[in-house]
């Protein structure tokens, strides 16, 4: 019965509204005494009457109405009352195409958010809580041996000279709204390819409310249940056929996509199974770029050599140590500064966040993450996430925070956690983060798997705090910093990144790459998902006589470092020690020692990495390598072979900027 209906209804007779009958409700007419006794007076008991009981009003039944109309008639005259209501409310409806000028709006109520469908529930016998999924290794088993590792990463603002940001009122008057990068770096596009990640889910912990920012985003109403395939790893020859034909899948031509992107929607890697990262074939380079290495570097995202590499990790975000919140360091380098081409205003996203979707766009294989954390800024992401509710913090900003900029997954830098209950806070950072960067791609139907990634340490005494076994399943790759084995701290002089230690000289050694690695695979950790760091900086060492003596003093900036592109230093002779997998430089004149990696140590250790089957290989930091044929990353990348091809994403629909929710069109 419609609104109009129901109005002339009650201005004439209608059928007498009889009340559902109900448990506990008695006639409305009869009045209940019930008698009672008092303590004090036991035999004189006292009769009261139960208030009557009034039925709930129903909708859409006018009751007093009713009760008007229907007062002294008899059965007749409400009979005939009846008739003609249901004349009046025939012709009604006949005519109520006609008359809309008192139709209401039918209510619809709100469909709730999407959240996926729900697995049917398992007995806990079958999945206890503290289960977690197992890896299964897409390679045959690997011979294990055992020792443990430490690294040190520096985020000094410049390696090559202290340089200050400069604040707003500097660069307007110096005209540096609009920044060209230094010509000499700039590189070419690299061609892309096409392939997919694998994952297992594991939902038993993680709770959605948890975070609840994390919905679908607007455009997601039709309440699908759809979910992810969710095949496990297993058949590597299958994978590495797919692989192979996505090599070939992007061609020249590209047409305009639905929402503005100038790439193939047949090419997009929102197409792939949303899997637990287990690669076929082809080796990870990947690549740190800093924000302050725009100043005074002047090493812009354009000179970044996307054809060498398959991962930016974008450096660095910070926490809040107050509440967990992930946030910009710099927003002025991230998301404001103006490059050539930019118009500014909108609610658009310029600086190095825009340039780097630019390049995603045009070289799929690129992808990039966000690094939070840091040598510098560890002690407040130590105490932000030291609590349940400040890591629920940290995940919903941080992935917040990669969706509205359009990067690829998130890695995490934490130098290094101090204690037991520390390593157990990152157990638990890692396991929710991975469950809610799972959960957000389901929610938005990406189809997509996000990487989640850790900058760990090569030093024993802190990685052996660490949980490396309970970290493992959550994470897609170890970025194991093999470097910084001696510096500054130490009292005699020292190879930084050596591969193995030597036995002639212990004092230059103090640390070794290949002992670090058969520890971390003793842990458990399996081989293809330790990626080896290399330094694209060296340490000096001054007024020594050479490797493992004393010195006095460092060269280079106030952290005693040189960039690679600057070394050798004029005058000095470089060596390379196959037997150490280990380069230096040596001043006879000014007695200055620098160790350092250079082509051929690099490319050394590609080779041992394709050895030991590792997963590749990982730069700190961009703006140090020499360009051209004595490229660190260029000779690393051929040595390693075959790079892996994944596709990136490019769909980002909850972002906050509408030129990264547009695809960044032209």
């Amino acid at each position: 019965m419609t609104t109009s209906v129901r109005r002339e209804t009650e201005q004439t007779a209608a059928p007498q509204f009889i009340p559902p009958k109900m448990p506990y409700a008695l006639d409305p007419n009869t009045k209940i005494r019930k008698t009672t006794t008092t303590a004090a007076d036991p035999n004189n008991p006292k009769e009261t009457i139960v208030p009557e009981f009034i039925p709930p009003k129903m909708p859409f039944v006018a009751k007093a109405s009713w009760q008007k109309s229907t007062k002294g008639q008899d059965s007749s005259d409400k009979s005939a009352s009846v008739a003609s209501v249901k004349k009046k409310t025939v012709a009604k409806v006949q005519d109520e195409e006609d008359d809309n000028k008192d139709k209401e709006p039918t209510f619809i109520p709100p469909r709730a958010p999407f959240r996926g469908s729900r697995k049917p529930q398992q007995s806990q016998a079958a999945t206890p809580r503290d289960t977690v999924p197992q890896f299964i290794p897409p390679r045959n088993p690997w011979a294990q041996s055992k020792h443990n590792t430490r690294s040190t990463e520096s985020d000094d603002q410049d390696i090559s000279q202290e340089t200050a940001i400069p604040d707003a009122d500097q660069r307007a008057a110096s005209g540096d709204d609009e920044v060209v990068p230094a010509p000499e770096l700039l590189r070419r596009d690299e061609e892309v390819a096409d392939n997919e990640f694998f994952d297992e889910e594991d939902e038993d912990d993680y709770n959605p409310e948890d975070f609840p920012n994390l919905g679908g985003s607007e455009d997601d109403e039709d309440g699908s249940d759809d979910e992810s395939e969710n095949t496990p790893a297993g058949n590597t020859s299958e994978q590495a056929s797919q692989n192979s034909e996505s090599t070939d899948a992007q061609g020249d031509g590209s047409a305009k996509n639905y929402f503005g992107g100038d790439f193939d929607d047949e090419d997009d890697a929102n197409n792939a199974p949303t899997r637990l990262e287990a690669r076929g074939v082809g080796k990870r380079n990947i690549l740190y770029f800093t924000n302050w290495g725009t100043y005074g570097a002047n090493f812009q995202p354009q000179n970044l050599p996307v054809k060498e590499i398959t991962h930016v990790l974008y450096s660095f975000a910070k926490v809040n140590p107050k509440d967990g919140t992930v946030f910009s360091s710099d927003s002025y380098a991230d998301t404001e500064r103006l490059y050539a081409g930019d118009s500014g205003g909108g609610k658009n996203v310029y600086g190095c966040v825009k340039q780097l979707y630019i390049l995603k766009k045009k070289n799929r294989n690129l992808k990039v993450l966000l690094s939070i954390g840091g040598w510098n800024n560890s002690p407040d992401l130590a105490t932000g996430v030291s609590t349940q509710d400040r890591r629920k913090k940290f995940i919903s900003s941080a992935i917040k925070l990669i969706t509205d900029w359009g990067f690829d997954g998130i890695d995490v830098d934490w130098e290094y956690p101090a204690n037991a209950q520390e390593a157990r806070n990152y157990v638990l950072l890692l396991s929710d983060l991975r469950k809610a960067l799972d959960q957000y791609s389901k929610n938005n139907k990406l189809n997509y798997h996000f990487m989640l990634t850790v900058a760990t340490s090569a030093g024993p005494a802190n990685y052996k705090v660490m949980d490396l076994k309970g970290m493992n399943p959550w994470i897609d790759a170890w970025h194991l910093m093999a470097y910084d084995y001696a510096g500054s701290w130490d009292p005699t002089t020292g190879h930084q990144a050596n591969v193995f230690v030597s036995k002639k000289n212990p004092l230059s050694t103090k640390l070794g790459t290949d002992k670090t690695i058969n520890d971390y695979l003793a842990a458990g950790v399996p081989p293809n998902k330790i990626l080896m760091g290399m330094p694209l900086y060296g340490r000096s060492f001054l007024n020594t006589a050479g490797l493992g003596k004393s010195y006095s003093g460092v060269g280079g900036n106030s952290e005693g470092t040189y960039l690679y592109k600057a070394l050798p230093r004029s005058g000095a002779k470089a060596t390379y020690d196959a037997d150490l997998v280990a380069s230096y430089s040596y001043d006879s004149k000014t007695r200055e020692l620098v160790t350092y990696d250079d082509l051929k140590s690099g490319q050394a250790k590609a080779a041992y990495i394709n050895q030991r089957n590792l997963g590749g290989a990982f730069f700190w930091e961009a703006s140090g390598d020499k360009v051209g044929s004595q490229s660190i990353v260029s000779g690393v990348k051929r040595t390693l072979g075959t790079l892996e091809t994944v596709n990136n994403l490019l769909k980002y629909p909850t972002s906050a900027y509408a030129n990264i929710r547009a695809g960044m069109p032209s």
